[in-house]
């Protein structure tokens, strides 16, 4: 016999769900990132087309900053529409974005990155970059008038940006053929410089006639799109913000005043940390060699000098120029400046990291920069020195023969000289004490 164990059945019981009462919420769109000016630039237009077709016309961008950049939702456009590009893909940091028009024959040994169609005026009109939020972040030929720089037929050059400047009458240049790259639709050489550094940032501006074409095209409509906004930093730039050519003062602080206390200070002006690794400081074409600068990481808004005694780059008092080199070897920077004629007169931005140089500045390396208490450069000549073993400074230039250096600088000649002895705005005469019936005097 056995005894049977009963399972009870479970019934399920449904309960039923209420109906949501709740108010629908609205998806929020996200607003796109606001985009800094000169984040990317139109670095080359070749307005006029090619030696093979006027019809080859094409325009490189530039990307200055340590970061890539997504281009979608980004738009390149005349006033006029034409072109009006939609922009896609991404331009890398420190790269170049090739666009041709019609087909990638243009430039027929480097590929384009975009094809584009409508043509550009030969008699000049305004190009804009528009950023995925609809502000301008660049333009090319902002004045409206003749293109600011570049050539047709003959030569067909191209107009190159200067460096990572503000559009300007002085921002351009036009290709002279001296450095340049790729070849056209017929195998002539491009007046260009495609997707390599621009000729433009080493060459040194000649003053030309401005030109006197009346524009054929006259726009239809009145353009609406958003101004340009005023200029911010990019993100991750740096820019050369002091230099001295000619110390007086044991600026490196190793006890001795020379060549080595010279300096040249970089500034990171964007809003994001900079890292220096592979960027080079060089003096003129043919002078010092360049200085690689070490990998730091430069905070925005920071800034490092970098002392001859560390760079052995020896800036000439007779003039000479600085330049701040990009890892991909294009300039960024530059700065020409005239003979020195004063010791410690540093050449500076004022505010730090403005666009505005000035040769009125206190050397203030590492610190912010100042202008001298008199608003232009001064000298000061150095007092009689009591103690014969005190380091003394030569306040003359170093371009000038060893025989006057050693003859003003050394021994009794120590510290005798005078600006006035040398420049011709304040020649000063000293008359000398004499026996003889006529005056001597040196001038």
């Amino acid at each position: 016999a056995y005894t049977a164990t009963l399972t009870p059945t479970v019934t399920e019981t449904f309960t039923p769900t209420p109906t949501s009462t709740a108010t629908p919420t609205s998806t929020l769109t996200p607003t796109p990132t606001a985009v800094p000016v000169l984040a990317v630039l139109i670095n080359e237009v070749a307005w006029a087309g090619t030696n093979a077709s006027a019809n080859d016309e094409w325009i490189e961008l530039y990307n200055p900053g340590s970061q890539a950049i997504h281009l979608s939702g980004w738009r390149l456009a005349a006033d006029d529409d034409s072109p009006d590009i939609a922009l896609s893909g991404q331009i890398a940091a420190g790269g170049y974005y090739l666009l041709e028009r019609t087909d990638d024959t243009t430039i027929s040994d480097i590929p384009a990155d975009l094809i584009y169609s409508g043509a550009l005026s030969n008699d000049g009109e305004i190009l804009r970059l528009y950023a995925p939020d609809g502000d301008a972040v660049d333009t090319a030929n902002l004045d409206g008038g003749a293109w600011l720089a570049g050539s047709g037929s003959p030569q067909y050059g191209s107009m190159e940006r200067r460096g990572v400047i503000a559009d300007s009458s002085t921002a351009w240049l036009t290709n002279t053929g001296e450095v340049a790259n790729g070849h056209d639709a017929a195998g002539n050489p491009i007046r260009g410089t495609p997707r390599q550094p621009n000729w433009a940032y080493t060459a040194t501006p000649i003053p030309t006639a401005a030109a006197t074409r009346t524009p054929i095209r006259t726009p239809t409509r009145t353009p609406t799109r958003t101004p340009i906004r005023t200029p911010n930093p990019v993100p991750g730039i740096l820019v050369i913000n002091e230099f001295l050519p000619r110390p007086r003062t044991d600026w490196n602080g190793d006890g001795a005043v020379n060549v080595e206390d010279e300096f040249v200070e970089v500034m990171n002006v964007g809003t994001q940390a900079a890292d220096l690794k592979g960027w080079r400081l060089d003096d003129g074409d043919g002078g010092s060699s360049p200085y690689t600068l070490p990998s730091l990481m430069l905070q925005a808004g920071q800034k490092v000098v970098f002392y001859g005694s560390q760079t052995h780059i020896s800036l000439s008092d007779g003039g000479d120029t600085v330049r701040l080199i990009h890892p991909v070897g294009q300039v960024v920077d530059i700065y020409n400046y005239p003979a020195v004629k004063e010791p410690d007169q540093s050449w500076c931005r004022l505010p730090d990291g403005s666009r505005a140089w000035t040769s009125a500045c206190r050397p203030t390396p590492g610190m912010a920069n100042t202008a001298s208490e008199t608003g232009t450069a001064t000298i000061t000549l150095n007092p009689g020195y009591e103690d014969e073993s005190e380091t003394r400074t030569c306040l003359l230039p170093d371009t000038l023969p060893s025989e006057i250096l050693q003859a003003e600088c050394e021994s009794q000649g120590a510290d005798v000289w005078n600006s006035g002895y040398w420049d011709a705005e304040t020649r000063e005469m000293i008359w000398l004490e004499s026996r003889y019936k006529w005056g001597v005097f040196i001038q």
